[in-house]
């Protein structure tokens, strides 16, 4: 009996051992259940978070887009502006010839005048000696008369004298007979004069309006000549205008090429497009304008410019690392080339501005 009561004492402990057993095993059931219910919670949310995730990426990639038709956009500004300053340069040769041609005219305006105050000096001249002539054979006719007159008063005194003056008649006569020629002489002459100071007037009425034609033409070229120079200076301003206009468009369109390429790599990377190959630092917009174009042949030696060349070949080196780190499944290095793309692309612009700052109106 004693063993009876002793087995049941014992069956009774493993009961409550046991109840104790299934309340501590229903404990922890009770918590796995509960972390099991967290961790199903967490990963929905993960699974939230990442469908977030591929959604934002999808907003970015088409913010890409946007910024594509931006940097398409301002290279078209930028062409045009460029287009139009060549224009203009034509149009600034054409200035240069007018301003030479007017020159031209101006200088043969001005030899005009030189001649035509050399012909005013020589008729002048000519009126000044036709006037001496004519002065001459008034003295010349005045002697004729004088001769004549003697020459007759001889012819009398001859007669009165009988045959004692006929050869002093003869002479007389023949002196009246010279008196008259050179009377008649003297006339043709003095005609011949007057014809020489008439048409030396209309010479000389001829050359003053000349050479008030030729100052006339000298004015109006040096009036013609002021106004071009003002357009060409003008031009030069809207050339100088629109080439930094045309310089700091491109600049912008290459901050959008960058961020648009950068955008291009993490695109690569959220889609593993690994084997597609990405342009070099040379092959770029920028690249050919720095190292072919534009600006290698106006800006190279500005330190701002040269200051693009490195970091500029370290974002396109660095993105392309990544690439290839994260084609190898290497998270921590294409990390770190992320980083080195995008402080090499902040120091690109930063150059980029400066240059800008140095290309002013």
């Amino acid at each position: 009996m004693f063993f009876s009561s002793a087995l049941k004492q014992r069956i009774k402990e493993l009961e409550q051992q046991m109840q104790n057993e299934r309340d501590t095993y229903a404990q922890k059931l009770a918590t796995m259940e509960s972390e099991l219910s967290a961790a199903r919670t967490q990963l929905a949310e993960c699974e939230g978070n990442t469908s977030h995730g591929s959604e934002l990426i999808s907003y970015q990639l088409r913010g890409g887009e946007m910024l594509n038709s931006i940097r398409f956009g301002l290279a078209d500004s930028a062409e045009t502006l460029i287009n139009e300053r060549k224009e203009l340069k034509k149009l600034d040769d054409i200035f240069s010839d007018t301003r030479e041609a007017l020159r031209r005219l101006s200088e043969r305006a001005r030899l005009i005048n030189d001649q035509a105050t050399s012909s005013m000096d020589a008729a002048n001249v000519l009126d000044k000696t036709a006037h001496g002539i004519s002065q001459l054979v008034s003295s010349i006719q005045e002697i004729s008369d004088q001769t004549n007159l003697l020459a007759l008063n001889a012819a009398i005194e001859a007669a009165r004298a009988g045959s004692a003056g006929r050869g002093f008649a003869v002479v007389a006569d023949e002196v009246r007979n010279l008196a008259s020629k050179t009377h008649s002489a003297s006339e043709q002459v003095e005609n011949l004069v007057r014809q020489v100071i008439s048409q030396t007037e209309e010479i000389k009425a001829m050359v003053d309006k000349n050479q008030s034609s030729a100052m006339d033409v000298a004015a109006s070229s040096n009036q013609i000549d002021h106004v071009v120079e003002t357009v060409i200076d003008r031009s030069d301003h809207m050339q100088q205008v629109i080439k930094v206009a045309a310089t700091h468009s491109f600049l912008n369109t290459v901050k959008l090429d960058h961020a648009v390429w950068k955008n291009d790599v993490y695109n690569r990377i959220d889609k593993k497009k690994f084997n597609e190959e990405v342009n070099m630092h040379t092959e770029c917009r920028l690249g050919k304008w720095y190292y072919e174009g534009y600006g290698h042949k106006h800006y190279q030696n500005s330190s701002s410019f040269r200051a693009i060349e490195k970091p500029h070949k370290e974002v396109h080196e660095s993105g392309r690392a990544a690439l290839k780190a994260a084609a190898a499944g290497n998270v921590a290095e294409m990390l770190r080339y992320l980083d080195r793309m995008e402080t090499a692309s902040l120091e690109v612009v930063v150059s980029i501005e400066s240059l800008m700052e140095e290309v002013k109106y």
